[in-house]
């Protein structure tokens, strides 16, 4: 990610949970994560914990030397999992205040009702180890079509950064009937 899109991101993260570029020391869930660039922001901006979930092995690799490089092995658990089917571990302490659901853009292209991508976003809204008030940011291309209705979600905001969408969502006790929650 982009150094300008972090610094919306995290502004606009912290200005509704902290004060803008921190975070609270919440527990963070970081779905494709890659590198692990975005759950090792959080904690380096005040987040206590955060799991990692990838299934790529040489990404997986990077981020565990990036998390040794940085010390934080005992504030994080990696997973060599795929996102959209692993079974969520609980966070040491409390319940997940902050998700990043970062696939590749290729799956977040013309998303419907039924495509497992939306199926696992509505999932998370209903689990367990989430909390009532979690955040959820989405990160597509910025010329894909925006999120359709999301049962367990309120839409918030929609940014564009360079070339990527960043679709910011706040978890709600959902009626099936209403509208307004994306």
């Amino acid at each position: 990610m982009l150094d300008r899109a972090k610094v919306v991101l995290f502004d606009w993260l912290g200005s509704r949970l902290a004060q803008p570029g921190y975070l609270p020391p919440i527990a963070v869930l970081d779905l494709f994560a890659g590198a692990g660039t975005l759950g090792i922001e959080c904690l380096s901006r005040g987040a206590a914990y955060a799991c990692f979930i990838e299934k790529g092995a040489s990404a997986v690799h990077a981020l565990q030397e990036n998390i040794a490089a940085l010390d934080a092995r005992g504030e994080c658990t990696v997973l060599r999992r795929d996102a959209l089917s692993v079974d969520l571990p609980a966070p040491p302490e409390g319940r997940y205040s902050l998700i990043f659901f970062d696939p590749p853009y290729r799956m977040t292209q013309g998303l419907s009702p039924g495509d497992p991508v939306v199926q696992r976003i509505v999932e998370l809204g209903g689990h367990p180890a989430v909390a009532p008030d979690a955040w959820l940011v989405v990160r597509q291309d910025y010329r894909a079509e925006p999120l359709p209705p999301l049962f367990h979600w309120r839409y918030v905001e929609r940014r564009i950064v360079g070339k990527m969408a960043l679709t910011f969502l706040a978890r709600s006790p959902s009626d099936p009937q209403d509208t307004t929650d994306y």
